[in-house]
């Protein structure tokens, strides 16, 4: 036999209140609702629970035995909704996509503080990938940097940093203390033009240098460790933040900074189809630390 838990409960409330009228006050439902519910659980156990009066309802045997059985019931189906509920705490997960050179750690110990049953990955993203990867939900959340085509993202600024130009440290203005952008119109860029924007190149060096031959060479950088590499070999220069440059140090390269190169921007992005039940948390978090974020 088949028990309709919600309808035991209101066995229980008419049982416990002794008549229709106060157990619908207190589950809050109409009392003709209610008369009908219990109505249909004695149908459905086949027994009269309880014998009506204009002085309430009194419980018959029956009714009186399974009121000594129903609180046991009902306490092992609550036990299992909470174990079951516990489980799917268990198995929750955030993914928080990052640019390289942005440092979540104070973010993500402070989330995991206070959400010690949700597993959260880390996943490092591209400057290519950061839309993309925030669109299809691949990510929940991305700290990433613009420029980027958002796709209709929900971007919430956090915080600018300082970039700086790498140069080969054979190169004289290598030694300079600060590079203006005219030091730098002779170089090649090794990056879409489109993140150095105050670097103007009419030559179109960028697009030789990454689809064409350029003196019998054709390049790739696939990484930041290939356009490093790139660089110290003097095949051109990029312009990176300055965390990403304190953490790539080389003594072939130097790191100067460029007078006249806006900041990187930092930004958290998320979709505004995200329905994860911790997006607030992560993006109150992300503002609070975004002090302690700044870099440059």
């Amino acid at each position: 036999m088949d028990v309709d838990l919600r309808k035991l409960r209101y066995f229980v409330a008419v049982a416990e209140h002794g008549g229709f009228r106060r157990a619908a006050e207190v589950l809050r439902i109409g009392q003709p609702a209610l008369t009908r519910q219990i109505k249909a659980f004695e149908g459905e156990m086949d027994a009269e629970l309880f014998t009506r009066s204009f002085r309430g309802a009194n419980l018959t045997e029956a009714g009186r035995r399974l009121l000594a059985e129903a609180p046991a019931l009902l306490d092992a189906a609550d036990s299992l909704r909470r174990q079951l509920a516990l489980v799917r705490r268990m198995t929750e997960k955030v993914t928080m996509g990052f640019a390289q050179g942005i440092p979540i750690a104070p973010i993500v110990r402070d989330f995991t503080a206070t959400h010690r049953l949700v597993e959260v990955d880390l996943l490092s993203i591209s400057a290519d990938e950061q839309a993309q990867a925030t669109v299809t939900g691949r990510v929940d959340v991305c700290f990433a940097r613009l420029p980027f085509v958002a796709h209709g993202l929900e971007i919430v600024p956090l915080y600018e940093e300082a970039r700086v130009v790498a140069l080969p440290s054979t190169n004289p203005i290598a030694h300079l203390e600060y590079v203006s952008l005219r030091d730098l119109h002779r170089f090649r860029l090794l990056q879409p033009p489109d993140g150095v924007q105050e670097l103007d190149d009419p030559r179109g060096a960028y697009r030789e240098y990454a689809r064409g031959d350029v003196s019998g060479r054709k390049y790739t950088t696939a990484s930041m460790d290939e356009v490093l590499e790139h660089v110290a070999a003097e095949h051109g220069i990029v312009v990176i933040p300055r965390s990403a440059a304190a953490m790539h140090p080389r003594d072939d390269i130097t790191y100067r900074e460029v007078v006249g190169v806006l900041p990187s921007s930092v930004v958290l992005a998320y979709s505004p189809l995200n329905i994860s039940p911790y997006l607030e948390d992560l993006v109150e978090l992300s503002l609070r630390h975004c002090g302690n974020l700044k870099a440059g």
